[in-house]
Parts: C-alpha cells; structure tokens; sequence
C-alpha cells in the first residue's frame, strides 16, 4: 500500500516535469525573433511625450548616486523629463541621496526625493505614491542597481509617437550586465538571464503575451491607470500589472536593441534571496490572476504559455517532490519505478536541453545555468510553496549590492541557514545515486547526477563564503 502511494506521487511528479519539460523544449523551437525588425525612430523634440522616470530605492547607498546620475544625463529634453528617486530607506542613505538630487537640480532637472512615512506595499506602494505627483505622459522605472544607457529614454519614447501606438501599454527592454565576468556566478547568472530575454523577444515575434521585468521598460501612464495600478498583493507586482493590462486590452512590445545594464548578485546568499522572491511572487501572481487569464478571451496558446511560464518555479516544488519520493521507493520498492523513471528522465532532458544543445552547438561554454538552477531547488520549492499556500504579500526582500567595490564584502555577508538545506540534500542526491546504482535504475542515474552536481556546486559556494565570512569576523575581533 505505502508502495502504491509513493510511486502515484512520484508519477505525478514525474509528469509535472515532463509537461515542463516539454514547454522548455516548445519554447526553444520557436521561430527566431526577427533582430533586423526596425525600431520607430525617435522624432523631433517638440513630439516627444513629457516622461517620468521612477528610482524605487531602499537602503541603496553603494548604488544610488550611480542610477541617480545614469538617468540625470540621458539625452532627453528637460522641459519634457521629470525623475523621482522613490526612497523608502532607514539606514542613513537618504542624505547621500538628497545630496545628488540636489546636485541636479541646481542644474536646472525637474527631480525630486520622495519618502515616505512607511513601507506600505513596499515597492509597488512606493511607484503608486510617486504617480500621485508625476507629470509625464510615459513612466519610466529603474531598479536602483541599474544604469541604462544616454540614448534609452529617446529610443523608447519614439514607440509611442509611431503611428498605430494608441493601444501600446508598455515597453519591455533586455537587461544588460555590469558585472557578468567577475565570476562564474555572475556569468552563469548572465546567461540565464539572457536566455529569459531571448524568450521575450520569441513570445513577442509569436504573439505571446509579453510581461513587465520590473525595471529597465516605458509605461504608458494611461494604462497603468486602466489597468487598475500597482498592487501589493504579490512580490511580482511587476507581473501582476502587466498581466492586467494585457487583460484590458493593452499591447506590451520587446525593445531588444534598448538595453539597460545592471548589477548581479555576487553572492549565492544574495542569488538565493533573490530567486526565492522571484518564485513566491511568480506564484502569487499565477494564484491571484490566472483564473481570470483562463476566462478571458485570448487564444489558448497564449494562455497556456503564460500560465506555464508564470509558474515555472514550480518545476523546482516537482524536482525536491521527486528526490525525496526516489528516495522513499527505495525504502519501499515497487516494479513499476523504472517505467516512471523514463518519464522522469524525459521531462529532466526537456529542461536541460536548450542549455546542452547550446554548449554542444560551441554556441556558448559548459551548461553551468542547468547546475545553478537545479542548486536552487530547496529555496526556488521554498519560494514556490509560500506564494501557493501562503499569505499574499509579504515582506519585500531587496538584493544585496555591491556598487563599485571590487569584490564582496565578506565582513558584511550573512549567515545563511539554507546552505545547510543545500548539504542535507546534496548529501541525499549522493544516497540516491549510490542506491540506483545498486539497484541497477538506469533510467534515474543521469537525473540523479545532476542533482548531485547541482546541489554540489551551490553547497561548496555556500560553505565557502560562510567560511569566509568566519574567518573574516575572527581576524577582526582578534585585531
């Protein structure tokens, strides 16, 4: 009996990843976007829309000044540019800020510093209280990590003067990288996000339904406001809003030669925050919007690979269920594990295979984003399981930053309890290979591997910066 019950739910598992699996491989046949499709060209100064562009900060003093001056010298007419640096922060930053808000004023910018008496709603509170004092016809929004380039606003602006525009909403540009070769962290990090903008700019040659990334896109005021505003009910208020707007009948388009440079998390404790953000906020806004998505009238197609790639972190939810059950069936065997091990196999290359078929093309180095993914299991299922069944909202985490500094600042790096989440599973990765060796499951050896490798890697990155930090705090208090 307890048998029957594991193997069902490792089936189910099993077939969960399958299904996305499939959808990773679906997406990867797409035709290629159109690269050479012409952008409107920006018109003459007297057409350009009046805009505004939005700096949500907290506690951003290594990086504030440097997306602060970024925006302050794009080439934009001043007549027709506003900036609010949204700043939320308690720690001291704020007269850091003040002092370069001030700077360009004097030089003749329409910027102000907003705070506010709390964090109501976080960052989407902080954009919904600037709108109630912002001027412009379009709402630019910059995370504070980033830099966009001189030229962006004018490149951008210029899709809302092209003829047929009315009903554009939004437009999305791919992310650059300030700091993709520091290590192989970053240059993982990299390309994983640069595979998430090619996607973009396949969903928007296919006609998919393109979403907001948060920062780095032109907003059309109008339609934030049709669409019902920012939202603090989920961490992905970026997603929920696009994804309403979508619904009011709005179009979103993908700027690919826009593009705005900004800073990676350079620590796996700082990745990990992130990721877990990400995948509670991605879930919340799946819970929250996606029965109205699937009664609403687009095509099928659209839906489905919304609703898939919305809810993607739950793949990692799937691939923890799938470990833990492998291990179980051991403890109670059954004859119809190998067969399911096929399944699991499967739907394991179909995740995989975009990032092997690149390395193997010579289209770019090893697959380290599938082990950096796949380290991310215990935290991405933990993420996941808060946004399913937890409260909506929840305290916004930031990323830690570094700025300028040339490497981490260890002395600053937290204690991270999850690394040792990592080992315990790393550790049950290592049983669970040794026992379908033993056991002759073919099937699940490969799949087993790379968890072992996955969960490997991220543990020794783990460890070694809790050692440095360690080591680093001991050499103080002995000094």
């Amino acid at each position: 009996m307890i048998s029957t019950v594991l193997l069902s739910l490792y089936a189910l598992a099993a077939l969960g990843l399958a299904i996305y699996g499939g959808y990773f491989v679906w997406m990867a046949t797409l035709p290629p976007a159109n690269s050479d499709r012409p952008t409107p060209s920006p018109p003459e100064d007297d057409a350009l829309p009046t805009v505004t562009v939005q700096l949500p900060m907290f506690n951003e003093s290594r990086v504030a000044a440097r997306v602060i001056d970024a925006v302050c010298r794009m080439r934009y007419p001043r007549a027709k540019l506003q900036v609010q640096v949204l700043d939320d922060s308690t720690d001291g930053s704020s007269e850091a800020v003040a002092a370069r808000v001030a700077h360009w004023r004097a030089r003749g910018l329409a910027i102000e510093h907003i705070r506010r008496a709390s964090r109501d709603r976080f960052k989407a509170g902080a954009l919904a209280h600037g709108l109630e004092t912002a001027s412009g016809e379009l709402i630019a929004i910059f995370d504070a990590d980033f830099v966009p380039a001189p030229e962006w606003l004018r490149h951008t602006a210029a899709w809302f003067c092209a003829a047929g525009s009315d009903e554009l909403g939004l437009v999305q540009t791919r992310w650059g990288h300030l700091n993709a070769e520091r290590s192989a962290l970053t240059r993982t990090q990299a390309r994983i996000l640069d595979d998430f903008a090619d996607q973009q700019a396949l969903r928007a040659a296919a006609g998919l339904l393109v979403l907001f990334n948060g920062t780095a896109g032109l907003w059309r005021r109008a339609c934030i406001d049709d669409a019902g505003g920012w939202s603090g009910r989920t961490l992905s208020e970026d997603f929920d809003l696009s994804l309403r707007a979508h619904m009011s009948g709005w179009t979103v388009a993908f700027d690919d030669a826009a593009r705005a440079a900004a800073e990676l998390p350079e620590t796996v404790a700082a990745y990990r925050s992130q990721q877990r953000r990400w995948a509670k906020g991605n879930l919340q806004a799946t819970r929250c919007l996606g029965p109205a998505l699937l009664r609403s009238s687009f095509a099928w197609r659209q839906k489905i690979e919304t609703l898939l790639s919305l809810s993607t972190h739950l793949t990692h939810v799937l691939l923890l269920a799938v470990l833990l059950l492998k291990l179980a069936l051991f403890a109670w065997p059954h004859p119809l594990v190998p067969a399911v091990d096929l399944v699991l196999a499967l739907g394991i290359t179909g995740l995989c295979a975009p990032g092997v078929f690149a390395w193997a093309t010579g289209q770019r180095g090893p697959p380290l984003d599938t082990l950096l993914q796949g380290g991310m299991i215990p935290t991405d299922a933990h993420g996941a399981c808060a946004g399913i069944f937890g409260a909506l909202g929840g305290e916004f985490h930031r990323t830690e930053k570094l700025g300028a500094a040339a490497t981490p600042l260890i002395p600053q790096l937290r204690t991270d309890p999850a690394v040792l989440g990592d080992v315990a599973l790393w550790l049950a990765s290592l049983v669970a290979l040794g026992l379908a060796l033993r056991d002759g499951h073919i099937f699940a050896l490969p799949v087993l591997l790379i968890y072992a490798l996955s969960l490997g890697w991220v543990s020794a990155l783990g460890l070694w910066e809790s050692w440095l930090r360690i080591f680093s705090t001991a050499r103080r208090s002995s000094s």
